[in-house]
């Protein structure tokens, strides 16, 4: 995958942001958060295989897994320390 350019960035974290307001909207409403990310994560998932195919798609879900496992706990400690 190529890197995104300087405006795709700005708008990956745009939508970044506007997802988790939207899961926060959802959370208000009294869906819980673990319906929500299940929901969305079908949904990526769906979209994923449609474009795709399997193969791209298990490709790219394996990698989210190691990209987890390898720098999940620093992910983690940015989020907190951005207060998200």
């Amino acid at each position: 995958m190529t890197a995104p350019s300087g405006e795709q960035h700005r708008d990956m974290l745009d939508v970044l942001k506007r997802a988790h307001a939207w899961i926060d909207t959802m959370q208000v409403a009294g869906i819980g958060e673990n319906v929500i990310v299940t929901a969305i994560h079908t949904a990526l998932v769906e979209r994923a295989l449609r474009a795709g195919g399997v193969g791209k798609t298990a490709e790219w879900l394996q990698g989210q897994a190691d990209m987890v496992a390898a720098l999940g706990h620093e992910l983690l400690a940015e989020i907190r320390k951005q207060g998200r």
